[in-house]
């Protein structure tokens, strides 16, 4: 079963149905807001939506002994902030 995803645009288009703004107002401040989203996750800060979840920083270890999946060559992999939802 293939799934089914759900692009920026499809979400204008939604709010578009529900309330009284251009899709170009509402495409400004969805593009505003997710902005401002990934600039607090660069800043490593949490953020909450209420009613909705919870996104947070965190670090992910490496490891010495990964192995690249196409050669098979072993790699190492170095420490890096992800986000968890």
């Amino acid at each position: 079963m293939k799934e089914e995803r759900i692009t920026k645009s499809d979400i204008v288009d939604e709010i578009y149905d529900k309330i009284d703004l251009s899709k170009n107002d509402i495409s400004a401040v969805t593009d505003c807001l997710l902005l401002i989203l990934k600039e607090k996750m660069i800043e490593k800060k949490s953020i909450e939506l209420r009613g909705f979840g919870s996104f947070d920083i965190v670090l992910r270890k490496g490891r010495e002994n990964a192995r690249n999946p196409l050669t098979g060559a072993k790699v190492s992999v170095p420490d890096r902030h992800t986000v968890k939802f």
